[in-house]
C-alpha cells in the first residue's frame, strides 16, 4: 500500500468536507448573513480548504508520473494554482467588492481547467477501469455547468460526486500502487 496516496485520500475528504462548509459560509456572505467570529471561522476555512485539496491533488501528480500521464500532471498543478487564487479572492472578496470581469475570468478558467482535468482522468481507465471514466465524465460535466454560469448550481451537485468518486480512486490508487 503506497501510504503517501492513502494520506492524499483522506486529505481529499477533509477537502470536501471544507469545501461544503465554506460553501454554506459564501450563501450566507452573499446574503449578508456573515458577521463577527464566523467570518474568522470562513477564513479558517479557506486555507484548510486550500491546504487539504492541494495535497490531494498532489496525489493526482504521483499518479500521474507512474502512469506518465503528463495532461494530469499539468492539470493536477493548474488545480492547485487555481485554488489559491480563489482562496485569496474569497478572503479579499470578504472585504470589498470583487470586478465582474476577474469574477467571470475565474470561472472561466476554473470550469476549463475542470474539463481538461476530467479528460487526464479519462486516460487512467486502463488502470481504474469504470471508477475513472465515471470520475472523468462527472469532472467534464461540472466544468461544463460551471463555465455555463447559469447552471453554476448545478455544478455544486455534480462536483460532490466528482471529489467522492476522486477519493475512492485515490484509496484504490494507493493499493495499486506500492
Amino acid at each position: 500500500m503506497n501510504h503517501k496516496l492513502r494520506i492524499t485520500a483522506i486529505s481529499g475528504i477533509i477537502a470536501l468536507i471544507a469545501s461544503i462548509i465554506s460553501t454554506i459560509y459564501e450563501f450566507a456572505h452573499s446574503y449578508g448573513r456573515l458577521h463577527g467570529p464566523y467570518i474568522m471561522l470562513y477564513v479558517i476555512t479557506i486555507f484548510l480548504l486550500m491546504s487539504s485539496y492541494s495535497y490531494f491533488m498532489y496525489g493526482f501528480i504521483i499518479i500521474s508520473i507512474k502512469t506518465k500521464n503528463l495532461l494530469l500532471r499539468a492539470m493536477s498543478f493548474a488545480e492547485i494554482i487555481i485554488m489559491a487564487i480563489s482562496a485569496v479572492y474569497s478572503i479579499i472578496a470578504l472585504q470589498r467588492q470583487m470586478s465582474l470581469a476577474l469574477s467571470i475570468a475565474i470561472i472561466g478558467i476554473t470550469g476549463i481547467t475542470e474539463i481538461l482535468f476530467g479528460v487526464g482522468k479519462f486516460r487512467l481507465k486502463k488502470k481504474f477501469k469504470k471508477l475513472a471514466s465515471y470520475s472523468a465524465v462527472l469532472s467534464v460535466i461540472s466544468g461544463f455547468l460551471i463555465l455555463s454560469i447559469v447552471f453554476m448550481p448545478l455544478a455544486l451537485v455534480t462536483s460532490i460526486a466528482t471529489a467522492v468518486t476522486e477519493i475512492v480512486l485515490m484509496f484504490r490508487a494507493s493499493k495499486k500502487f506500492t
